[in-house]
């Protein structure tokens, strides 16, 4: 995964190319790292990255832009291949012990302002984010 200053650097150089912000953020770091350390929580992020990089295809670019928050920038992707992408993504999750929620823009044209597609992006996963932890904390009640 490339860096948040490398996010900056190519998102406003190829703006027009943008069709799709995805934005990914892990789920229980912070439970991670204070129950079994900050070496957990480092392990936990590298599997995450590489479920995200195994699931990354053409015109599709990682950025880790801090903490447990990650970003995939598509380039010239209609929307079936986000939603691919997307899919793809779960499914290589799913098979570890952690979990993610996930949001996204998308822009056909592709000349929707990208504040405006990290924002949806970002609305979008944290609120997912939110249903995530309303259904752990409605599981834990139960048992």
């Amino acid at each position: 995964m490339l860096n948040r200053q490398a996010y900056y650097g190519e998102t406003y150089r190829s703006l027009k190319d943008i069709t799709a912000i995805i934005s990914l953020d892990m789920n229980g770091l912070k439970a991670v790292n204070d129950n079994f350390g900050h070496s957990a929580g480092d392990e936990a992020l590298v599997a995450l990255s590489l479920c995200f990089i195994k699931a990354l295809k053409r015109r599709q670019t990682g950025y880790r832009i801090g903490g447990d928050e990650f970003l995939i920038i598509c380039r010239r992707n209609s929307l079936k291949e986000v939603e691919e992408l997307i899919e793809r993504i779960k499914k290589n999750v799913s098979e570890t012990e952690y979990t993610c929620s996930v949001g996204y823009s998308y822009s056909e044209s592709g000349d929707k302002p990208i504040d405006e597609m990290l924002r949806e992006s970002d609305e979008m996963m944290y609120a997912e984010k939110e249903r995530y932890y309303k259904d752990t904390k409605k599981n834990r009640r139960r048992y």
